[in-house]
């Protein structure tokens, strides 16, 4: 239990710090959508990722974990590309980036 702490507490830690950044004005509101995006899209789940990593109690990478994650990634790209195609039509970067948007969070 104590490792789900470790993970946990950091991230809403990083969340109310950076409510009260903004809030205090230390930060402009109208800078915060860049910053938004780019902690949400990019640092995030790098942070929750290393963080998952982090609580195994040995130190190299668990595949099984890894190629479970990749692989349901690469069945929902392709079902969105491949079913994007045939319903909407659109060129293959139309298709590829319902297929990026398909397997991140929105």
């Amino acid at each position: 239990m104590d490792k789900v702490f470790t993970v946990v507490i950091p991230l809403f830690a990083m969340i109310f710090a950076g409510y009260w950044i903004v809030r205090i004005g230390v930060i402009a509101k109208d800078t915060v959508n860049g910053l938004v995006g780019v902690v949400f899209w990019l640092f995030l789940p790098c942070f929750i990722f290393i963080k998952t990593l982090g609580t195994r109690d040995h130190g190299e990478l668990d595949w099984s974990l890894l190629s479970a994650y990749y692989l349901a990634c690469l069945v929902t790209f392709i079902i969105a590309v491949v079913g994007g195609r045939l319903i909407w039509g659109g060129n293959a970067r139309v298709a590829g980036l319902r297929g990026l948007s398909s397997i991140s969070g929105v």
